[in-house]
């Protein structure tokens, strides 16, 4: 059974108690300059136990059973207080039940080999798939105007066609030390609402982590979704997906530029992402994505 192209703004929060490691060389150019991540110097990154939680609430069977994977960028930053994004919006069509196509900003902290964070984004899966606010802890502003979680989001992208995208932004309170979420379109903060500090035990002081990157989820022995536009990132401007306009914010709150780059993509035979750069009107940005072609 297949389901349109519904695209969704959906919040996470999680809790786990495992990491991975990740090694490899990757260049990404900073300012102009590229830098190297060095070969065997060991990333940590959110492969599969935090990668797992973010898509947990889609899976409807036990999670041996599924397959993840994910194509973006994560920046490890010991004193990080958020990040600002802005995410091109494309719908998927036919996704399968049980399988999930979408894209994210997540920003965690690690405390004594635990992590707690939360991620906002979009996703396309069937109706069925429960992104509750009420069991993520997540607090609805009802401010006028703001984009409701789990709502659809309209009009979406075509290839070579209309760009439309969504800027989000997760950022520490300073004052109330919760997490908020904006849509942050045209520097017009638009509060959504906010995760308490209390979902994280009060420790969540700052994000040791960010990640920007898209994912899918599908069952083994069956072939996976698109994801992003359905097309790889060497397509470029308006036919592959792209997170762009790149932000992150200091220990004060101050909007600053994300500094060293990981590229954290898990299977580039199936998905693909461009380099991590710094265009006019676009700043850091990338593409990524693929079509639905990847098995195992």
């Amino acid at each position: 059974m297949a389901y349109k192209q519904i695209l969704t703004l959906i919040l996470i929060c999680f809790s786990v108690l495992y990491y991975n490691c990740i090694e490899g060389t990757k260049f990404v150019e900073v300012e102009g300059e590229q830098a190297e991540a060095k070969e065997g110097r060991s990333i940590e990154t959110h492969h599969p136990g935090i990668i797992s939680s973010l898509f947990s609430d889609v899976i409807n069977d036990n999670p041996s059973n599924v397959n993840i994977h994910y194509a973006g960028f994560t920046t490890p930053s010991p004193m990080l207080t958020g990040t600002r994004a802005r995410i091109s919006a494309w719908g998927i069509p036919d996704v399968n039940y049980n399988s999930d196509s979408g894209v994210f900003i997540a920003v965690w902290n690690k405390n004594s080999g635990n992590y707690y964070g939360m991620a906002a984004g979009f996703h396309t899966t069937d109706d069925n798939t429960c992104y509750s606010t009420t069991c993520q802890g997540f607090v609805v502003s009802n401010v006028s105007g703001a984009p409701v979680p789990g709502g659809k989001v309209a009009p979406l992208s075509t290839y070579n066609g209309k760009d439309y995208f969504v800027t989000l932004s997760i950022k520490k309170d300073q004052k109330t030390q919760d997490w908020s979420l904006y849509r942050d379109d045209n520097n017009n903060p638009i509060l959504i609402g906010w995760w308490p500090k209390a979902l994280f035990n009060n420790t969540f002081d700052y994000a040791t982590k960010i990640v920007w990157t898209g994912g899918v989820t599908y069952h083994k022995n069956e072939t996976s979704p698109a994801m992003g536009s359905g097309h790889v990132a060497c397509e470029g401007a308006n036919k592959a997906a792209y997170i762009s306009n790149i932000k992150v914010f200091n220990e004060f709150g101050q909007i600053a530029e994300p500094d060293v780059i990981y590229d954290i993509t898990d299977r580039n035979d199936c998905f693909t992402t461009s380099d991590f750069k710094k265009s006019s009107g676009k700043g850091y940005n990338f593409f990524y994505g693929g079509p639905a072609v990847c098995k195992n």
